[in-house]
């Protein structure tokens, strides 16, 4: 599948195509006259770690407390602004590393671009302009293997181009040699500092250095590899930039190409949907307005196209060795962007990896794991020091360093306790798909000191235990006698997170022989946490109490967590507060809702576990509608990626679900094949979709009715199979493969 455009970005970073290893990033623009490429690195940050914990926090925690149950909020929420609040208030940002520019000499400037887009089958970028009966052709792509950005010019005739880099207005040095430019730079506050080398390989020609730039004349191809380190990953970071442009040299452009599509496809061929006919060749501008018009063929089209383009850009922005995908994936062009370009860790982040274990890319949740253990120090620190409590907190922000401290003074998200507990729902996730007990025992020890801190932290209020304080987030309650509140009391959310982290200390003790008394005391404390309550609209209460909504079209759905991404709500066991939840939802969206992007993505896999097809599929269109940039980015609005991650893992939802084994005491799995697709999606066919278990489906349909279904397992594996209106148990040995249907 290619992704096609007809026409240059117009400097458009909206319009520029992305590209990525998990480490380095870049936005191609492909201008009629220039290739510009913008290019991140995954540790190019602003800002030093800072102890930022406020040492007035401890201490006024009990009288935070007191006021809150007395129900005084305003004064609760004025001394936690100066008791809590983090000093200095904010934690670092993310920004760009810089940009490329690639002018492309003599006539072949004045050729225009006829196609640009992405192969989403080999992970390459290209570019191809005409000027007359000329042919040019760009290709360019960020090889994992060798740690490069390569781009290739070549062209029916010879080629000139001048390749130059700014990096303005961070500080810089810059040094050449023969063949390559050298810039060596500091992010603000010295936080990192980088170096970005630029190499430039001419056949047929020699090359002139001139000021910052690398000029090749009348060269029968000319390829460029652009290398980016910081002293976050390395000591020398200049050396390691030479190091591997000099391998790339060695290697050559065509083999490092090789190698990349091996690598790419490696991950990329595991999984894929078809929705109507094939069709491989997208012409998205056109796709995107025939959906807009109405095209049934286009929206499925387009579907298609959306569910590949986010799989390659998960596989892009998170790769083994990488820091985890952020509030924008790995691409970003400002210097200090919008939320700084965080892991916001109560919603966004986890929602950046809904798809990994389901759409069979389970290598690329590691960076998440990797950065929990980084936070670990950090949040055992601000969990004693500020709330005198044992184990692991974190708040609604982490950045590089693994800062868990609260940030910014934003009363309706700041003071949230739970950002860790939500992450360690991520490790039992990558145990239940993958079965990866030695993965469980390596990370079982921030499990257990996440559920210590709340066994630490909890209060005892109306003979239930609570957290206190704590928020919905991030939404605004209105007290009797009219005024507003955020803070607050065992809100709803709280205890859903609160019931998955402590179901899965048990399980997760019972499995690496952790001692009864600790499972004793987790189930104790378990026994205690409030119930989820239906209120008097029928609605899922979102706190404690029922009070009404500042704004009852809020783009977070908080107190739905039961329901998606946990499993806590169904309709065999929890009928009622199914019927809650879709109440809630519905109310949500009457008065605006989803009008975020990655918002609209969680609305679409919660009607996927009503089982509700055609609102699953509505809330789809509204996403492309209102929620997509032409580059098929997400948008909040501004970009952010989360929506293109939580909408394919919510699409795979409406395919298969097999949430009914988790944390429960059934003794057999249960999948549901196709339990909430539309009428529109009268046929198609996926391959690889994962279920918790380890197993891999493949199955196509017609007209609702599945015509074949296979499974495969790497390792022993028993379900019950709803398909077709009639339930089949497997039992699989490792290794085996079967076919059902």
């Amino acid at each position: 599948m290619k992704m096609y455009y007809f026409n240059p970005s117009n400097w458009d970073w909206n319009r520029a195509l992305p590209i990525g290893n998990g480490r380095l990033g870049g936005m191609v623009f492909g201008e009629n006259d220039l290739e510009h490429i913008q290019v991140n690195e995954d540790s190019v940050w602003g800002n030093s770690y800072h102890d930022r914990v406020n040492p007035d926090a401890r201490k006024n925690l009990d009288k935070i407390r007191e006021l809150i149950f007395a129900g005084k909020i305003e004064e609760a929420e004025k001394l936690m602004k100066y008791s809590f609040t983090a000093i200095p208030e904010s934690q670092a940002f993310y920004q760009t590393a810089g940009n490329v520019f690639i002018s492309l000499l003599n006539e072949q400037g004045k050729a225009k671009v006829v196609e640009r887009g992405i192969d989403l089958d080999e992970g390459i970028s290209f570019v191809h302009s005409k000027c007359g009966d000329l042919n040019y052709y760009r290709e360019c792509f960020a090889s994992f293997d060798n740690q490069v950005i390569a781009f290739n010019y070549h062209a029916d005739e010879n080629v000139s181009i001048d390749c130059s880099f700014n990096c303005s207005p961070v500080r810089s040095e810059v040094s050449c040699d023969e063949n390559t430019l050298f810039y060596k730079v500091k992010t603000v506050d010295d936080a990192v500092e980088y170096v970005v080398g630029i190499r430039c390989v001419a056949s047929g020609t020699n090359l002139n250095m001139m000021s910052n730039h690398i000029i090749a004349e009348n060269a029968a191809n000319v390829t460029v590899f652009i290398s980016i380190e910081t002293s976050f990953y390395e000591d020398n970071a200049f050396e390691k930039v030479k190091e591997r442009l000099d391998c790339a040299v060695e290697t050559g452009y065509e083999n490092i190409r090789k190698k990349h599509i091996e690598d790419y496809m490696r991950l990329a061929d595991r999984c894929s949907l078809k929705l109507g006919e094939d069709d491989n060749y997208v012409d998205v501008d056109s796709m995107v307005n025939k959906f807009k018009d109405g095209d049934k063929y286009s929206t499925l089209k387009l579907i298609n196209t959306y569910f590949k383009f986010g799989r390659y850009l998960l596989i892009s922005s998170s790769r083994d060795g990488s820091l985890p995908a952020n509030l924008q994936g790995i691409w970003n062009n400002d210097f200090t962007p919008a939320w700084g370009s965080k892991f916001t860790i109560n919603i966004n982040a986890e929602m950046n990896y809904w798809p990994a274990e389901r759409l069979n890319l389970s290598d690329c949740h590691k960076p998440l794991f990797a950065h929990m253990k980084r936070m670990a120090k950090r949040g055992r620190e601000v969990a004693d020091r500020m709330y005198g409590c044992r184990g692991i907190v974190a708040h609604h922000n982490t950045d590089i360093w693994g800062d868990c401290a609260p940030q910014d003074t934003y009363n309706p998200a700041t003071y949230w306790v739970m950002g860790f507990a939500w992450l360690c729902t991520h490790v039992w996730d990558h145990y239940e798909y993958t079965g990866d007990v030695e993965f469980l025992k390596d990370m079982y020890s921030i499990l257990k000191d996440s559920a210590l801190f709340f066994m630490d932290y909890l209060v005892e209020h109306e003979g239930k235990l609570v957290t206190c304080p704590s928020v919905s987030p991030e939404n605004t309650y209105i007290l009797p006698d009219g005024s507003k509140g955020c803070n607050g009391f065992g809100c709803t959310m709280d205890n859903e997170i609160l019931r998955d982290l402590f179901k899965i200390n048990i399980k997760a003790a019972e499995i690496v022989g952790e001692d009864k008394d600790y499972i004793d005391g987790l189930a104790n404390v378990l026994d205690r946490l409030p119930e989820v309550k239906i209120g008097s609209r029928n609605q899922i209460l979102e706190w404690f109490d029922e009070y009404e909504e500042a704004e009852k079209g809020h783009r977070h759905i908080s107190h739905l967590y039961g329901l998606f991404p946990s499993s806590q709500f169904n309709y065999e066991e929890t009928p009622k507060l199914m019927e809650a939840a879709r109440n809630s939802l519905e109310e949500r969206l009457k008065f605006g809702g989803g009008h975020t992007g990655w918002s609209r993505a969680w609305i679409i896999a919660m009607y996927a576990r009503l089982k509700c097809g055609s609102k699953a599929y509505e809330n789809i269109k509204a996403l492309f509608e209102k929620s997509t940039l032409p580059n098929l980015f997400d948008n909040h609005p501004p970009f952010q990626i989360d929506g293109n991650f939580g909408s394919i893992a919510a699409i795979s939802e409406m395919l298969i679900q097999s949430h009914r084994d988790i944390l429960s005491d059934e003794k057999i799995r249960i999948v549901d094949i196709l339990p909430a697709i539309p009428d529109e999606w009268d046929s198609g066919s996926v391959k690889g979709l994962v279920v918790r278990g380890g197993a891999e489906f493949d199955f196509d349909w017609n007209n609702g009715f599945v015509n074949s279904l296979k499974v495969r397992t790497v390792k022993d594996y028993n379900a019950c199979i709803r398909v077709n209106g009639e339930q089949i148990t497997i039992e699989l040995k490792s290794g085996e493969e079967k076919k059902i249907v």
